[in-house]
């Protein structure tokens, strides 16, 4: 009788089979410590080539967040990410937002007091030896058809997909005033591994002072937030996605999967992203938005536990 057996294994797997025969061959032709070396070599390339990574895609102004760039690679580091793809969209101006180009922010806020041109190159020269296994740089300076660099936030996500999907298993897509929190997770990792049936996670926000009202202070120091209200939800959101689903999008807030399979978490502690914007600009347009006088703030120092392993 024959029986057939259908086995589903993985590429690597059937390749360090056809190795092993390889070098119990050599073995036997007198080349021991040849074959030895090679089956060393060739199992640390298999588990390395195997290791999950995790990554986040970044669009920013070099100047607008140079000074808060290494605490938060550093941060997000900690929590487990592995890769940051920064596209540098320095000279763009979004056209919807009143900017001054290198100079001044969407709220208002004149960034290029703090730091002048020599300042900066250096202190990014430093960052990118610093960190040159964690950082891809993409000078990243689409044009409209005037000629003038564009704020291409949707094409670089696009980008992204095309050039560097298959190099990460997981990405989250968010901005440099941005910090992705979890209550009880020590990495994204642990996180990511409990939600292995989604190809999709959620973060809703929460609001905390401006980083530039704070300039001197590490991120972890600022505790002043806008108190989360169930209104909230929804607004906002940034996604981290299993990369082997992404598809074009043109959205940030809602990066497309396909087969979309989401996980929308109903607690703002399980997992977030802290947003440091809160100014007196940003609270006039939130008090548009969502129709409210007021909002009611409180202390948050939950980032505080992070600030001694950090810095």
């Amino acid at each position: 009788r024959i029986y057939i057996i259908n086995i589903v294994v993985t590429n690597n797997i059937i390749y360090f089979i056809y190795f092993i025969y390889f070098i119990y061959f050599i073995y036997y032709m007198k080349y021991k410590l040849i074959g030895i070396y090679i089956l060393i070599v060739f199992i640390l390339l298999l588990f390395s080539k195997n290791k999950t990574t995790y990554a986040i895609h970044t669009v920013f102004i070099l100047k607008e967040n140079i000074l808060f760039l290494e605490e938060w690679i550093k941060y997000h580091i900690h929590i487990g990410f592995d890769n940051f793809y920064l596209y540098d969209n320095t000279g763009s101006k979004h056209q919807e937002w009143n900017i001054i180009i290198n100079k001044t922010n969407k709220y208002g806020i004149n960034y290029d007091k703090y730091i002048n041109d020599e300042q900066i190159e250096k202190k990014f020269k430093d960052i990118l030896n610093k960190y040159k296994n964690h950082i891809i740089y993409i000078k990243w300076q689409p044009k409209n058809e005037n000629g003038e660099i564009k704020y291409g936030q949707s094409e670089s996500i696009n980008h992204y997909i095309k050039k560097y999907k298959k190099d990460n298993e997981w990405t989250a897509f968010i901005d440099m005033d941005e910090f992705i929190y979890m209550k009880n997770h020590k990495s994204i990792k642990d996180f990511i591994n409990e939600k292995k049936n989604y190809n999709k996670i959620i973060m809703d926000m929460k609001n905390f002072d401006d980083r530039f009202l704070h300039v001197n202070k590490s991120i972890f120091d600022i505790d002043n937030s806008i108190k989360h209200q169930d209104i909230f939800f929804g607004w906002g959101r940034k996604n981290i996605c299993k990369n082997s689903d992404l598809i074009n999008t043109n959205i940030i807030h809602n990066i497309k999967v396909n087969n979309e399979k989401q996980y929308n978490p109903n607690n703002i502690d399980e997992i977030r992203f802290n947003h440091y914007n809160v100014n007196k600009k940003t609270i006039e347009w939130m008090k548009g938005y969502f129709k409210k006088n007021n909002f009611e703030v409180e202390k948050d120092n939950s980032m505080k536990r992070f600030k001694n392993i950090i810095n």
